[in-house]
C-alpha cells in the first residue's frame, strides 16, 4: 500500500486517472492506493477559465 498525495490552489476541477477514489480541489489531500502492477497516475486540474495542467507519477510494484 502507498499514499498518493496532492495539493492544488485556485482549481475548480480535479481529476485523477486511473481513478482510485474521490478527488477535489485541496491544498493537501492523500489517497491510499494499492496497485498490483506498475501504475502511472495522472492528476489534472482545471481553473475557472478552462485552463488545465497535468502531472504524472509512476508507482513501481516490486
Amino acid at each position: 500500500m502507498a499514499q498518493l498525495c496532492y495539493g492544488v490552489a485556485n482549481a475548480k476541477k480535479v481529476t485523477l486517472e486511473p481513478p482510485v477514489g474521490p478527488v477535489w480541489p485541496s491544498y493537501s489531500r492523500c489517497l491510499d492506493v494499492s496497485p498490483t502492477k506498475d501504475t502511472t497516475y495522472t492528476l489534472t486540474v482545471e481553473d475557472g477559465q478552462g485552463h488545465s495542467m497535468s502531472q504524472t507519477v509512476t508507482l513501481q510494484v516490486r
